[in-house]
């Protein structure tokens, strides 16, 4: 069954600002309209502009400058991950993790130490005398 999960309001905002810079609405370089022209496009109030634009920021797309106003300094960004982690189902994170974890754990083994050993030695020791 599929989950239905609600994306607020300053994500989805962000989504159509990126959309429309990807589009060529605004070249890279560009000043974007302030937030009083914006609001009203997205239907949204201020502050989730403001949020949108802090996000995008965030991610290196805008470059909000006091008294300047907001521009374009990229015109795609990598897919954040935050991003992908939100759209991909428990399994599928639950897979990549397995992977992950598995092959970090197989690293941090053959790279351990004598020090490394006696220090999980120690924590097991107290492990076992608290537990």
């Amino acid at each position: 069954m599929t989950q239905l999960t609600r994306v607020p309001l300053a994500d989805q905002a962000a989504d159509v600002l990126l959309a429309r810079i990807r589009s060529g609405e605004w070249a890279l370089g560009a000043r974007l309209p302030g937030e009083t022209t914006l609001a009203p496009q997205l239907g949204v109030g201020r502050s989730t502009v403001r949020e949108a634009i802090r996000q995008l920021a965030g991610r290196g797309i805008l470059d909000s400058r006091q008294g300047s106003g907001v521009y374009v300094t990229a015109l795609d960004a990598p897919e954040d991950w935050e991003q992908v982690l939100r759209r991909a189902d428990i399994v599928t994170v639950i897979e990549a993790r397995t992977a992950i974890e598995v092959e970090a754990a197989a690293l941090a083994a053959t790279r351990r130490t004598p020090s490394d050993l006696r220090a999980i030695r120690r924590a097991l020791e107290a492990r076992t005398v608290a537990g």
